[in-house]
Formats: C-alpha cells, structure tokens, sequence
C-alpha cells in the first residue's frame, strides 16, 4: 500500500471509507481490513522479518515469516508459514495479522495492507495494539474512549502507516457521533500543533477537533 499524502480529492476516499464502515457492532463502527478490525481478528500479531513470498512457495499462497517480537498473543516459534492473499517482499520487516487455522496460521489483512516496521516503530505498534485489544474485551457501549486513548498517541508515531490508520479509525468514531471529551480533544490539539506533526493529515484531524 502506498502511503501518499492525504490532500484534495484524497481526503473524500478517507470520508468514503468511514461512511462505508460496516455497523455490525453495537455502539461502534469496524472499518472492515483496517487496524481495529485486524486486532478483533488476530489470535497473534507480530513484528516479521520476510524470508519466503508467496509468489515463491509452492502453493503460491504461503508466506514465510521469520518471527521478530510478538505484539499480541503468545506464540513460541521462531519462524513460521502463513497462508496470504498480501504480497510482501523478501527482507521486508512487517507487523502482520494471524489468524490460528488447525495446526498453522492465516494472515488476516486484506491485499494490498501492508505495515512495513522500522525497529523505531515497535513501541508505537505495541502501545497502539495493546491499547485496541484492551478496549475490544470491554462491553461495546465502553469501547470507544478507551480506543482513542489507544489511536491518539498513534498519530505522533514515526510510522506513516500506523499514522495513517489511526487517522482513519478516529474519523470513524467522531461519523458515528461519539463526541471527543475535553481530554481527547486537548490530546489531538497537542498533536496537531507539534513542530513534527505530519501536515498530509491535518485535514483529518481538523475534522476531528470541528465535530
């Protein structure tokens, strides 16, 4: 997935994505193949280092994953195989999304979502996932503040991917009409007016801090 800057016409795909939220869950929405989701969906995510594409293995659909650090979940292996529809590059070091099915692994992001991970990046991704399991144990009518707290600390994160989908998975609790407390607006203000804050998303968080 390319990361470009969310600017003009950029900024209604990111509005058409939130409108198009499924509502499956009672009080909050899931954008289907993004952050929060994945984490509803995971058994075990990982920081993975690529040591075998799919397009390479035999059945065109197993991916080889050396296994850096474990996000969420417990898992003893230090390598492991996992049936994918996402295409990641050998050497690549990814977060990835898994899903148990019988003895072995299925990743769960759809094609084309990808969350390439600096060593830098650990920290964000591991506060930002263990934040979002946190909230998805509570009731659903508990789950939203606890899931800002978890993705507004990601929108400072030195990784654009993670930024990017904290972005995302913030409009779509503000469409739904979950109003910001004064602490979390005072938090996404902070963030939009650090020296580093990355300007591709100031549409969307202003978004956020008018609703």
């Amino acid at each position: 997935m390319h990361f470009a800057p969310l600017r003009g016409s950029q900024i209604f795909v990111v509005l058409a994505i939130v409108a198009a939220a499924s509502s499956s869950a009672a009080h909050i929405n899931v954008l289907r193949g993004r952050l929060v989701d994945l984490v509803q969906q995971s058994d075990i995510i990982i920081v993975g280092v690529i040591t075998l594409p799919a397009s390479l293995s035999p059945d065109r659909k197993s991916l080889g994953i050396d296994v850096v650090a474990t996000l969420l979940g417990e898992l003893d292996q230090k390598a492991l195989t996992a049936k994918t529809s996402t295409r990641l590059i050998a050497g690549e070091r990814q977060v990835i999304f898994l899903k148990r099915e019988g003895s072995g692994f299925r990743c769960v992001q759809p094609a084309g979502t990808r969350y390439p991970a600096a060593a830098a990046d650990d920290a964000a991704y591991r506060a930002a996932v263990d934040g979002i399991a946190a909230a998805l144990r509570l009731p659903d009518d508990q789950q939203v503040h606890p899931l800002r707290a978890a993705l507004i600390p990601a929108l400072s994160s030195k990784s654009l991917p993670l930024r990017y989908h904290a972005a995302l998975e913030l409009a779509s609790l503000n469409h739904e009409g979950h109003e910001l407390t004064v602490e979390e607006r005072a938090a996404i203000e902070k963030v939009r007016s650090a020296p580093d804050f990355d300007p591709s998303l100031r549409e969307v968080v202003e978004g956020l801090l008018r609703q």
